[in-house]
């Protein structure tokens, strides 16, 4: 006589064999853990990190099969370099076992960088790190945008040389003659007696402010006619200015100007001499040029006379926070061999709705431009997608 089982205990083998299947699915996917990138510098988590080679570790259990590293310079005049990619058979400098690795990719000091790390192990399995940082050499020579000049028993037009972090917190000034407002009130005084408004920039950290009780501040709640006088002994040298600013009001072809109001320094190219800001959000920060009336980086000339000298900031355009100033002495060393800029690029997503049929650019090498290629991809609002290579001969227009 056939002997009949429950029901359950016919489920039973089953649930076994599919508790089995859950192990081994779980067991291979650990198996296959993703490589690890860590001990990254420069890593973008303050600014100012100043050096001339990208250092990393790669750690994999099945083992690393490769490695590339792809890096976009930026100068701080805003002229954005080739993409190149580096490999560990090309320009990657590898040492270590197959399971660990020690990498390094060669920088250029000065610039700001856009870097793609990917690391794939033996079972074809990637790790995609992607990360931004400058390399700025901390030596410049900058100063604070809320230290303008102060006034102290009756005497306005006082400064400090070379003043330590937030040492001018608390002084009061003089409008018409330390600075001058022309909305007072209309932001905050955080930093110093209502005069320019002074608030938190929410910037990347520099050096100083990181692990310390120092506060960073920016001047803000601008509005055109507003300007602060900054006086110092400044250092002697030719040199380029920099401004380190945010926008969230829209870009800003002329958003303020510089101009030597005392002293003997003095601008050697024609002016006047000002810098614009793009519209990338009041929280987000990119470095300014101050350019002369032909759209080239101004030279500022400071003589060693032991001379203190009075540079005025003002607002033209208006409501661009200004962070601090910086001065970079002026480059006269010949572009490397392979060097090239893209410039002026539109549209460049720094805002929305940039409607246009067309992407335009500048490619700029003093070497000379062998070739162009446009890679192409998107999505539309659909939901399609797309992706092209256009070449000279293949849908792109070049001229010059």
């Amino acid at each position: 006589m056939k002997k009949h089982y429950p029901l359950t205990q016919q489920i039973k083998p089953l649930a076994t064999v599919a508790s089995l299947a859950v192990a081994l699915f779980v067991s291979s996917h650990s198996a296959l853990a993703q490589p690890v990138i860590a001990n990254t510098y420069p890593n973008g988590s303050a600014q100012f990190q100043g050096t001339n080679e990208l250092t990393f570790s790669a750690t994999s259990p099945a083992g690393i099969a490769s490695v590339s590293v792809t890096l976009t310079p930026t100068t701080l005049f805003g002229l954005q370099g080739f993409p190149q990619t580096l490999t560990s058979t090309s320009g990657l400098t590898v040492s270590g076992t197959a399971n660990g690795q020690t990498v390094t990719a060669p920088l250029t000091t000065n610039d700001l960088y856009s870097v793609k790390i990917v690391v794939t192990d033996v079972n074809s399995v990637s790790t995609t790190n992607n990360l931004s940082f400058d390399t700025i050499a901390p030596i410049y020579y900058t100063w604070e945008a809320v230290d303008w000049d102060y006034t102290s028993g009756g005497v306005s037009g006082q400064f400090i040389d070379n003043p330590q972090v937030n040492q001018y917190a608390g002084k009061a000034s003089t409008d018409g003659a330390d600075f001058h407002s022309t909305n007072p009130g209309s932001g905050n005084s955080n930093y110093r007696p209502q005069g320019l408004e002074t608030e938190g920039p929410a910037d990347v950290p520099r050096p100083q402010y990181v692990g310390t009780t120092n506060i960073d501040y920016d001047v803000g709640f601008n509005s055109g006619g507003n300007w602060g006088d900054y006086t110092r002994h400044y250092p002697a040298g030719r040199y380029n200015v920099l401004v380190r600013a945010s926008d969230g009001n829209g870009p800003q072809s002329n958003a303020g100007d510089v101009s030597v109001v005392s002293g003997t320094s003095s601008f050697s190219n024609p002016g006047p001499y000002y810098f614009s800001v793009k519209s990338t959000g009041w929280s987000t920060y990119a470095w300014y040029p101050l350019i002369d009336s032909s759209n080239v980086p101004a030279v500022l000339t400071i003589p060693n006379d032991g001379t203190a000298s009075t540079l005025r900031m003002t607002i033209d355009g208006g409501n661009c926070n200004e962070n601090f100033f910086m001065l970079v002495p002026v480059n006269t060393n010949a572009p490397a061999a392979g060097q090239g800029y893209i410039t002026n690029s539109f549209p460049d997503g720094t805002y929305q709705f940039q409607q246009t049929n067309k992407f335009n650019c500048s490619v700029i090498s003093p070497n000379g431009v062998q070739s162009v290629v446009v890679e192409v991809a998107g999505n539309n609002l659909s939901g399609g997608s797309y992706n092209k290579t256009l070449t000279a001969s293949s849908g792109l227009t070049i001229t010059g």
